[in-house]
């Protein structure tokens, strides 16, 4: 089987060391996560503890491959697999062949309850008010010699290998780096800056990278990555003020509690900073979620985190709807078919407008086209008794021509209009008004089998 290894920094394995592994099927691109003891080059033999009978198969015929994403001890890597599995849901994802998210007990290092939620909203209160958390002290680092243009460091800067922990649903915003740079030029020094600056790092962490899809070790920037950007684009930047965390003072927090700490650095307050946006904290919602499938969007945990955040009524209703569509988005993302149709690209909106055609409407038949994603059935109905009281129309027939515009408004459409819509075809029936509904296939199989495009 072919082996790629992706650790960066990789280190000698010890008794109690481990591997997290990636197979992938090259054939249809399904995967399985897993971890196993000791070195993936001492274990030639291990492949994979699955019992999973369509992966065994797939890999007897030689169409799996083998990434090694992690190295840790075998105790953290129970807690990396349950996060990598839980993230991307693959219990239920059809293109896994996980068969549950990791073996992990439910009240462990992941877990995440309004008690961890306080802790990191005071320490980053800490933080923020003394500029320092235990022993860790802010220090003035001279990069006089380190810089070697406005925006760049010396090629073998230190500071070149920081990693960044972006909580936003953005990376960097320019303009609040150059608002930023303007205070420092300005002060004609970093120190003198009458807002003071801190970049907040994490010593030697080791973080699940979105970009990367892998765990990295390294040191973490948490808190301050605008200020750290900020000071090297600016003329006078020569001091980078770093409150450097030592690994044994965070390590015992789970990635998802460091995610709360970044955020309550840059919380919504009076203080003229960049502050944390609602699609933020609306996405960290949907981390929580994903690390305990017991929770729910009415917690206390997260009803706690929006108070901790200063969240109007009216901020914590959007950041609600802002999760429910997320979560819509996922569940689409994971349901909708590759050959889904889309009913507003014209090939396809015609056939619709040629059905519609066909029933050639008059004063006695009607024809509507509608979107289950916008159903508006009892406005029809209100229309047909109006016409049928008040204008003296009678229709005799009424065509109902219906197209879903996504597998969640499907979704909906079968849990909480189709019964409603045979209760619509028997009120109108007592009019003598015959219903025909005609429900537009969503995959395009489907659409040339019927209509033969």
């Amino acid at each position: 089987m072919k082996t790629i290894n992706n650790i960066i920094n990789e280190k000698p394995y010890s008794d109690q060391d481990g591997y997290g592994y990636l197979l992938k099927n090259t054939k249809n691109n399904m995967w399985y996560c897993g971890i196993a003891k000791g070195s993936p080059d001492d274990e030639k033999d291990y492949i994979t503890s699955s019992t999973n009978s369509d992966l065994l198969f797939e890999i007897s015929e030689d169409n799996i491959e083998r990434e090694i994403l992690t190295q840790d001890t075998y105790e953290n890597l129970t807690y990396w697999e349950h996060n990598y599995c839980t993230e991307r849901n693959a219990k239920k994802d059809p293109m896994s062949y996980n068969e549950h998210n990791g073996i992990v007990k439910k009240k462990d290092k992941i877990s995440y309850d309004i008690e961890i939620d306080n802790t990191m909203f005071k320490l980053a209160n800490t933080i923020k008010k003394t500029k320092s958390y235990k022993k860790n002290k802010l220090k003035y680092i001279n990069i006089k010699n380190r810089k070697k243009t406005l925006q760049q460091l010396v090629k073998d800067s230190i500071y070149n290998e920081l990693l960044f922990l972006q909580v936003r649903d953005y990376v960097l915003v320019p303009e609040h780096i150059n608002d930023i740079a303007t205070l420092i030029d300005d002060a004609k020094n970093v120190k003198k800056v009458k807002q003071k600056l801190m970049i907040v790092v994490l010593k030697n962490r080791t973080m699940y990278c979105p970009d990367t899809k892998r765990n990295i070790t390294g040191d973490w920037v948490i808190g301050g990555n605008h200020t750290f950007h900020a000071i090297i684009k600016s003329k006078f930047g020569f001091y980078l003020p770093i409150l450097e965390i030592a690994k044994e003072d965070h390590e015992e927090f789970s990635d998802i509690a460091i995610k709360s700490l970044s955020l309550y650095l840059n919380e919504i307050q009076t203080e003229k900073v960049l502050y944390t946006n609602l699609d933020t904290i609306a996405n960290q919602i949907v981390d929580m979620l994903d690390s305990d499938s017991e929770m729910t969007l009415n917690d206390p945990v997260i009803r706690n985190k929006k108070k901790n955040l200063n969240l109007s009524s009216k901020e914590k209703t959007t950041v609600t709807r802002k999760v429910n569509k997320i979560l819509e988005e996922r569940e689409e993302e994971k349901t909708r078919p590759s050959n889904f149709v889309d009913y507003k690209v014209d090939k396809f909106k015609k056939v619709i407008d040629d059905l519609k055609d066909s029933y050639k409407d008059n004063k006695q038949t009607m024809t509507k086209v509608y979107s289950t994603g916008k159903a508006a059935i009892g406005d029809l109905l209100i229309k047909i008794m109006n016409r049928h009281y008040n204008d003296k129309i009678n229709y005799k027939t009424i065509n109902i021509i219906l197209h879903h515009p996504s597998m969640t408004a499907r979704k909906k459409y079968m849990k909480d209009y189709a019964e409603g819509m045979k209760s619509f075809i028997k009120t109108v029936k007592l009019l003598d008004v015959k219903v025909n509904v005609v429900e537009m296939p969503y995959t395009l199989d489907a659409l040339k089998k019927k209509y033969h495009i």
